[in-house]
């Protein structure tokens, strides 16, 4: 569970309770090559990387840069489904960091925000890893309510530009679920709410459908059918 202390392994009907390197994970990302290799991020910017299908976890990497000792926390980090090593960290201080190399080294993007910014959920294209999508808050923007805001980026998490805003109908949350489409790049869907939002960068428009009883905790497509996307709900659903 993000932002949690629950890693379980689900093979079938059998659930395992894995070992926890650390109190709150942040992302998870697993090898496309290998699905018994995982790495996940923790709150405080740290990397850990499992070769047994998480049965025991070593420290990779560095720690993400510049997070205040204090309050300083990493929101999420975004592992590149194409490749592990790709990673995009959300923060609290600076905005996002971005590694290409696994964590060894980290480099902050520019376009997100007017200087200060949280970036609390972000989500790196299956149909091309180059594109990558990030919702924060522009700490700086007095124009958009709260500064809410989610930003494209199509250099791999270089460089960003806004491409959605809250106002007009349109709500964004902190720390929402963002799904990107398996097979277009351009588009992505988030969700607030009984909502569902989908983002199509082709006509810079955004579409919603709406109908849900509970919000959405998780979003993922079927394999086999990238029209089927598959919602997990919060709560009881009746």
């Amino acid at each position: 569970t993000s932002n949690g202390a629950d890693l379980v392994r689900i093979d079938g009907t059998t659930i395992t309770k894995l070992a926890q390197p650390a109190d709150r994970l942040r992302g998870m990302g697993v090898d496309p090559k290998d699905g018994a290799h995982l790495r996940v991020g923790d709150d405080r910017g740290g990397l850990w990387e499992s070769k047994d299908a998480g049965k025991s976890w070593a420290k990779i990497g560095v720690t993400v840069p510049d997070l205040d000792p204090e309050i300083g926390l990493v929101y999420v980090f975004a592992f590149d489904p194409a490749n592990i090593d790709h990673i995009v960290a959300g923060t609290s201080a600076t905005s996002a960091y971005m590694s290409e190399d696994g964590g060894s080294t980290w480099q902050a993007p520019t376009g997100i925000g007017q200087g200060h910014a949280h970036i609390h959920s972000s989500v790196i294209s299956p149909a091309d890893g180059n594109v990558v999508w990030a919702q924060g808050l522009d700490m700086d923007d007095q124009v958009t309510p709260d500064g809410r805001t989610i930003w494209r980026s199509t250099d791999g998490g270089r460089t960003f530009a806004p491409v959605v805003t809250q106002g007009s109908g349109i709500w964004i949350r902190n720390q929402i679920v963002l799904a990107a489409h398996p097979t277009n790049s351009d588009v992505f869907y988030f969700f607030f709410k009984a909502n569902i939002y989908r983002y199509d960068d082709a006509t810079g428009k955004v579409t919603t459908e709406s109908g849900l009883t509970h919000e959405v905790s998780s979003a993922a497509f079927s394999p086999a059918d990238p029209s089927v996307m598959y919602l997990g709900l919060e709560g009881i659903v009746d």
